[in-house]
């Protein structure tokens, strides 16, 4: 870092915010400086990228973005998407008192669904394991570019607004108390933007799931209706047999279609509310893991809780522990209960584990964990008022969300 930028970029004040935006987004960020050398990062390493880190492969996607922006010249800094391979980084030039300072690049990610045959292209170039790359490709979801391009505009945000409190308190000289006190409420600022992200990825997923749903998964059943005419009316067994295979993977496409569909966002869900919603999920989520899920929730007619936003926060919560207890518990049983009562709503996912370390844990209740999908369940729980609470030890897990409930009469208001 040069002496000049050495205050502009510093970590103190720049590391807590570009970790937020980590945090929410689930990309890598790099900070570079005007020469195009990184000031700070890699903030937030996501899988992919600490795979091509290992495997020594540098696709060169946020060097690229990083010189384009770098050589924006207008007034007001653009912001720049940059795909290569099915990968994509977006990035902005950081702008002080007119001059351009430097450039924030976020990435990678995959701008469509991964096909195989791609991941073993990208496995070949990159010297990375396939399997590796397969697994964190099936997880990760798609983004779309309008999706990409608001986190550059997020990462517009960000610079100008540390930059512009950073300047000024080197320009009157502030004491440490007082730029501290700034950082913490551009911090909180972020927090807020943090939530709208969450609102726009689960937009983006209702988005696909219906694309999914009524597009591709249309396109097969109905291949597979063809396949299977075409299948009776041919006389030759071999080719019978050709046929029938073709009919059987296009049933597997449609199943894994409709899978994919339903774990992006379930219908019921504002169909019929929170609990059909979790009641199919636990019950399909034990079908695939093999996993026993014993779930409790209160009787009665119609939706268990209002207003919609609740219950999509709540069946986030859900997925995401039950996702986390096949990933990393080895519990072989799950309990869920729901329990409303004194004008609040509380869900809890208990497993029997191997439990979460006590350093993990401080770090965690700290905000520093590793766990993107945690630091989304407290976001969407704080952000409706609620409280978000993790119990680990060695017998297992138990993740406590509890959210207030509106009273009748605000109910009835917002009718």
């Amino acid at each position: 870092m040069n002496r000049q930028n050495d205050r502009v970029f510093s970590s103190e004040v720049w590391e807590p915010a570009l970790e937020k935006f980590a945090s929410a987004t689930r990309l890598t960020v790099n900070l570079f400086e005007a020469d195009g050398s990184v000031a700070i990062g890699p903030v937030g390493s996501e899988k992919l990228f600490q795979l091509f880190r290992d495997s020594g492969y540098q696709p060169e996607l946020f060097a690229e973005c990083a010189r384009r922006c770098l050589r924006q010249s207008e007034d007001r800094a653009a912001i720049k998407l940059v795909q290569k391979q099915g990968l994509g980084v977006v990035g902005t030039s950081l702008i002080l008192e007119g001059r351009t300072v430097g450039a924030v690049v976020a990435g990678y990610a995959f701008m469509d669904f991964v096909r195989m045959s791609e991941a073993r292209s990208l496995a070949r170039q990159s010297g990375a394991e396939f399997d590796r790359l397969w697994r964190i490709a099936r997880a990760q979801e798609p983004v779309a570019p309008n999706l990409m391009t608001s986190y550059g505009k997020l990462l517009q945000v960000i610079g100008d607004t540390l930059l512009r409190e950073n300047y000024r308190t080197r320009q009157h000289q502030t004491e440490a108390e007082n730029l501290q006190q700034v950082v913490n409420q551009r911090t909180a600022e972020v927090g807020e933007l943090s939530a709208s992200l969450l609102h726009a990825q689960d937009d983006e997923r209702r988005r696909i799931a219906r694309e999914l749903h009524d597009g591709l998964g249309q396109l097969v059943a109905a291949a597979k209706v063809d396949v299977e005419t075409v299948w009776k009316s041919v006389a030759g067994e071999k080719e019978r047999n050709k046929l029938r295979e073709v009919a059987e993977m296009l049933e597997k496409c449609s199943k894994e279609t409709r899978v994919m569909s339903y774990l992006l966002h379930p219908p019921l869900l504002d169909e019929m509310g929170f609990r059909a919603a979790a009641e199919t999920y636990a019950e399909s989520f034990s079908q695939r893991s093999g996993i026993e899920v014993s779930i409790n929730l209160p009787s009665g007619e119609g939706r268990l809780i209002s207003p919609p936003a609740a219950e999509l926060a709540l069946f986030r919560v859900l997925q995401e522990s039950l996702t986390n207890v096949h990933r990393h518990s080895k519990s072989d049983t799950v309990d869920v209960n729901m329990m409303i009562e004194s004008g609040q709503v509380t869900l809890e996912v208990k497993d029997y584990g191997r439990g979460i370390s006590t350093q993990l844990l401080e770090r965690i209740d700290a905000g520093h964990g590793n766990g993107v999908g945690l630091a989304s369940m407290r976001a969407r729980i704080n952000e409706l008022g609620g409280r978000f609470e993790i119990q680990s030890n060695r017998h297992g897990t138990l993740v406590r969300a509890v959210l207030p409930l509106p009273s009748a009469r605000q109910q009835s208001a917002s009718a």
